[in-house]
């Protein structure tokens, strides 16, 4: 039996942690036996220090505990291949390192790229982009989460060995997904992410102080008190800011159940590639409205009226979310129906384990 590794983290909580877990759970239900995971969670890094000498002392410890644990698998398992993910960046110096070990120990790699700035980084030209196609190169194949990231790496030379495969739900997702749409509260918004600024939550707490509508925004992550004051402080503009609830970090039950109940998940990101967020709110019903980043417009069909599942914003500044929060309010009842009953139909469809899974395993066996 062809043995096959995945080298992901499940720390800290986000997107590639929320896959990892994802992975793990449908192999443990389906029982497969071919595929392990080992943990590439770093343990010293501390988000919260500004030390460069922290971070750089961090930095150095982690890689050479990754780096002895990619070794010792591949030692142990003696895989036919290990599909590593990476949101790039510093990460390419131990993506290197990787391809360095496979190469000399005679493995393929799979490389997972999980971040949506490829088409940036290719307009730039920096260093990341060369460590970047450097790494293409040397691996044996190349997952992508968005559109565009795809298209630019097959105009570089890369058809043959990049593939786009978009975020798998988990079963739980989908077993949502599969419900009735509940009632919604109405005029009730949500947003659900790391409350920080490049995910454009000063403009998006901004653009709610000018709606003329009775609104409630409820804010959804980590925050640090800093951010928060400051949040209050622009909200408090209108109305005393009660609309806005700032809640903090919650448990995933939390969310999924706030998502069932929203009017719409509103997310004005700088940046993205393919929001777990965005998924879990449409298998919960929940109409998104979104920047038009990595995979979003894809997600949400955008281009196809009858089965999108929510609006797209033309960029993360405060005239564009107003503009679409207020198109939104405006739409009738069976629009918004619409964009909640499509928004589940396409995650059954397009997104669930049993259909992103084979595509994984296909890329494991070029």
């Amino acid at each position: 039996m062809k043995i096959n590794l995945f080298f992901s983290p499940t720390k800290p909580t986000g997107g590639i942690s929320t896959w990892t877990f994802n992975m793990l759970e449908y192999i443990r239900i389906h029982h497969i036996e071919n595929v392990y995971h080992v943990d590439a969670s770093i343990r010293f890094k501390n988000a919260k220090s500004h030390s460069k000498f922290d971070w750089l002392l961090s930095g150095v410890l982690d890689t050479v505990i990754l780096v002895l644990r990619f070794w010792n698998a591949v030692k142990r398992y003696k895989p036919k291949c290990v599909h590593v993910t990476s949101s790039a960046s510093l990460a390419l110096y131990k993506d290197e390192i990787y391809l360095l070990i496979a190469s000399f120990l005679k493995v393929n790699v799979v490389l997972h790229y999980r971040f949506g700035r490829i088409s940036e980084l290719a307009e730039q030209k920096n260093w990341e982009w060369k460590k970047l196609l450097s790494c293409i190169r040397r691996a044996k194949h190349v997952i992508v989460i968005d559109p565009m990231s795809y298209e630019v790496l097959c105009k570089e030379g890369f058809k043959e060995k990049v593939s786009y495969i978009p975020n798998p739900c988990s079963p739980l997702v989908e077993a949502i997904a599969k419900q009735a749409v509940q009632k919604k509260q109405q005029n009730k918004f949500i947003f659900v992410g790391h409350v920080i600024p490049t995910k454009g939550v000063y403009e998006l707490v901004e653009a709610f102080t000018q709606l003329k509508e009775d609104v409630v925004l409820e804010i959804i992550g980590l925050c640090s008190e800093e951010v928060k004051m400051s949040l209050l402080k622009i909200a408090s503009r209108k109305a005393g800011g009660k609309w806005l609830a700032i809640v903090g970090n919650k448990s995933r039950d939390y969310v999924l159940e706030e998502m069932k109940t929203a009017e719409a998940l509103v997310l004005p990101s700088y940046t993205e590639g393919f929001p777990n967020v965005v998924l879990e709110a449409m298998a919960c019903g929940c109409p998104v409205l979104a920047t038009r980043v990595g995979a979003i417009a894809e997600m949400l069909s955008e281009n196809l009226k009858e089965e999108a599942c929510g609006i797209c914003m033309t960029s993360h500044e405060t005239a564009d979310i107003y503009d679409v929060i207020e198109r939104f309010l405006r739409a009738n009842e069976i629009e918004k129906r619409d964009f909640a009953a499509n928004g589940k139909k396409k995650v059954l469809r397009s997104y669930t384990m049993d259909r992103v899974f084979p595509q994984y395993e296909r890329c494991w066996n070029y």
